[in-house]
């Protein structure tokens, strides 16, 4: 899915383009301030659009929401990218688990499109997705072999991890509560193989 393209494959002109991209930017931040509650006609007054304008673009929120999440994950892969350039297998993994963390921080439409719940469709995102599961998944795969990451660990954990952790930077379940903590504690867990002394 291209946000360049409009109907049938045409490309967009540069007013529609302007006004999806209106769109997103009001919708990303209004989910981020009061959740999946928010109405579709407030998101078209928000970017200055008629509602007519935001269903020919997005015919439902969770097309909305899937499109942030895409949005993000074109970020996401250019970061897994970077990461896997890094020669030291440990600190790739860092990178990529650490870096996904804090891009999600300063998006917090993101991070309720993934802990929303199981029905976030993802018609749309499945390219992007899988461009950086394989990126992260040969990240993984690298540390497994080199010895610095649990022997059993898999891409398969990666969501679960980040997601928890997600969880805690969202909700902040506590007024203690502290996300980068909880990324200690998680790191510190899945680095335990590494032999003592090894370089890290």
């Amino acid at each position: 899915m291209s946000s360049h393209r409009g109907g049938e494959g045409t490309p967009m002109r540069s007013d529609a383009r302007r006004n999806r991209e209106r769109l997103l930017d009001s919708a990303a931040r209004l989910f981020a301030a009061r959740g999946r509650d928010v109405q579709m006609e407030e998101i078209a007054a928000d970017a200055n659009v008629g509602l007519g304008t935001l269903y020919r673009n997005f015919a439902s929120k969770q097309d909305l929401f899937v499109e942030i999440v895409r949005r993000r994950y074109l970020g996401l892969i250019d970061l897994a990218e970077r990461a896997e350039s890094i020669d030291d297998p440990a600190a790739a993994f860092r990178a990529v688990f650490v870096g996904y963390l804090e891009q999600a921080e300063c998006d917090s439409a993101f991070q309720l499109a993934l802990l929303g719940g199981s029905d976030l469709r993802w018609e749309g995102v499945e390219e992007q997705k899988a461009l950086f599961a394989e990126r992260v998944r040969r990240i993984i795969e690298r540390g497994v072999r080199a010895g610095v990451l649990r022997g059993d660990l898999t891409f398969g954990d990666f969501p679960a991890l980040v997601c928890g952790v997600m969880s805690t930077m969202y909700f902040k379940p506590s007024p203690t509560s502290d996300w980068r903590r909880h990324l200690d504690l998680v790191l510190t867990a899945l680095e335990t193989a590494v032999p003592q002394g090894a370089e890290r």
